[in-house]
């Protein structure tokens, strides 16, 4: 089935309907009128349903209903047009065309609904498509269905979206007749705002902030600022999208986020409401990582854990991980306060014990290549007096020298 209207005092006018399987239109609009549209007949016939609604100055494949019939040719090119050859090109009421003609916009511009001139057709054409390339670009991003969706995957790249398509020319050559040389050219608007200005661009670390003020074309859309880690993008769809920013004629604007380190080329486009893009204004930014502010951890253990000690030269075991800058230094002591010279990473050490016997902690602390010294890592050990008492001579051992 090709289309249904419901309803009462329903108005059709000036439209093209075409069936596929079913009836071109199944129409059970009572008390209105169809009139000035062209309906292509499919298998099963132009009309279904009701008919109480008045037909006039239509044009129909065949099944012809109505007064003042317009006589049906084979003559449709395209479904945006009615050919000025045709006969459907005048042979509505009052001179009419019949069948769908979406050429111009309609609706001046500013006027909302039931305001003066808001379903006017102005002369500002509708093709291209304003926007085309963007509306492209989104429709060709990857995306997966739901679970238990059909189909299963999702084409993106069929369409308009095909490679070598845009909107405009996949709508124009739908029943497969080339596109019109004039459609390209019937925009009257091809000329490019202006640039931004008084741009300006701040880098703290990870962090890029842009500011920048906006032209006053009164057609001015928005800002597109895109970049590339070789090159600048020579037009809007090359380079990766910083942002988008539809905008005000005359206004500032601005942009904060953050980027990896690294070298970025940056190309700043300004579009009016006819999909125009300028671009001249190019900049270079360098991005830094991010400070390192977070120590090392660590941690130490004495005698390889044993629990105490008759000697005062203890051998340490160090292990020390920084994630940021690495770990570069480490400093000693035995009271938490007093710390021996920095020197280089290792992963052993030999220390002295303080004087006196008894439980003794040793501490480390490591420091990484950002300069943070990490918090304390203790381990402990008893220092026991070292036992001097020669062994007891065996009993029950006599001994002859001769």
């Amino acid at each position: 089935m090709g289309v249904t209207f419901n309803g009462n005092n329903v108005n059709i006018e000036g439209c093209t309907f075409g069936g596929n399987t079913g009836y071109s239109l199944r129409n059970y609009a009572d008390s209105g009128s169809f009139k000035s549209n062209l309906v292509i007949t499919s298998e099963s016939g132009n009309i279904g349903g009701a008919n109480s609604c008045s037909y006039s100055f239509n044009s129909f494949s065949r099944s012809a209903i109505g007064s003042n019939q317009v006589i049906y040719q084979d003559d449709l090119l395209y479904l945006l047009r009615v050919e000025d050859a045709s006969n459907r090109g005048s042979g509505g009421e009052s001179g009419d065309r019949v069948g769908a003609h979406i050429i111009n916009r309609v609706g001046t511009s500013g006027a909302l609904y039931g305001e003066s001139g808001w379903n006017t057709e102005t002369n500002v054409s509708l093709w291209p498509w304003p926007y085309e390339t963007e509306i492209r670009e989104w429709f060709r991003e990857t995306n997966v269905p739901p679970s238990g969706a059909s189909p299963l995957s999702n084409d993106s790249m069929r369409g308009f979206c095909a490679n070598g398509q845009t909107l405009t020319k996949y709508i124009w050559e739908y029943l497969g007749n080339d596109i019109p040389a004039d459609v390209y050219s019937s925009q009257s608007d091809t000329t490019p705002p202006n640039d931004v200005t008084d741009v300006v661009s701040m880098v703290n670390e990870d962090m890029l902030a842009l500011s920048w003020v906006n032209p006053s074309d009164a057609d001015f859309a928005g800002t597109m600022v895109r970049y590339g880690t070789n090159s600048y993008p020579v037009d809007h769809t090359q380079g990766n999208l910083l942002c988008d920013r539809p905008a005000a004629p005359g206004s500032n604007d601005s942009y904060t986020g953050s980027l990896p380190a690294g070298t970025y080329y940056l190309s700043i486009f300004t579009y009016d409401q006819s999909g125009n893009f300028s671009q001249t204004v190019h900049l270079i930014v360098e991005i830094s990582a991010s400070a390192d502010t977070t120590p090392p951890t660590g941690s130490v253990v004495i005698n390889a854990g044993a629990a105490e000690t008759e000697s005062p030269l203890v051998n340490l075991t160090l292990s020390a991980t920084d994630a940021g800058s690495g770990v570069t230094q480490m400093q000693f002591s035995n009271d938490g306060g007093n710390w021996s010279a920095a020197e280089t990473y290792s992963v052993s050490k030999s220390w002295t014990l303080s004087n006196g016997l008894g439980f003794k902690t040793v501490y480390v602390r490591f420091k990484d290549g950002s300069d943070n010294w990490s918090v304390s890592f203790t381990d402990t050990i008893n220092l026991v007096e070292e036992d001097t008492t020669a062994p007891a001579k065996p009993s029950g051992v006599e001994v002859n020298i001769n």
